[in-house]
């Protein structure tokens, strides 16, 4: 099980992304905000995943996803983040932030809305396997 924040402005859209995450076996928190969600950065640790939409109103998901990394505790893990857009040039937004972020290889990931239940469940999935085979090494 992965706790998601997932960070979307449109309403039905954010409920039913988390009526699907948790129909998964994920548990989701919801903001309709990047301003929103950033105040949850106190909790930060405990997200192993942002699902969040590159355009929101106000604070960009670029933006929001830069302010959160840079909040977390230096010893807390990185999330693994799940940009979504419905525009063009989303996956070339994504690909930017994951190199102003440098994040680690795989960790930025992108959806093309609208997407399949199945594309976002494999990519759980395959987020899960590998904090698990990392936790396992671990031990």
């Amino acid at each position: 099980m992965l706790k998601v924040l997932v960070v979307e402005d449109d309403e039905s859209i954010r409920k039913t992304m988390g009526w699907v995450l948790e129909s998964l076996g994920h548990q989701s928190h919801l903001a309709g905000t990047g301003e929103e969600a950033i105040l949850l950065v106190d909790s930060a640790s405990q997200y192993q995943v942002l699902l969040v939409d590159l355009s929101l109103p106000g604070m960009s998901g670029e933006q929001f996803a830069v302010r959160w990394l840079q909040a977390l505790p230096k010893e807390g893990s990185i999330p693994d983040i799940l940009f979504c857009s419905a525009l063009q040039e989303g996956e070339l937004r994504a690909s930017a932030v994951k190199l102003q972020l440098s994040a680690p290889p795989g960790k930025v990931h992108f959806l093309r809305k609208p997407f399949r239940i199945e594309e976002l469940e494999r990519l759980l999935n395959g987020i899960e396997g590998r904090l698990a085979s990392s936790a396992g090494r671990a031990a």
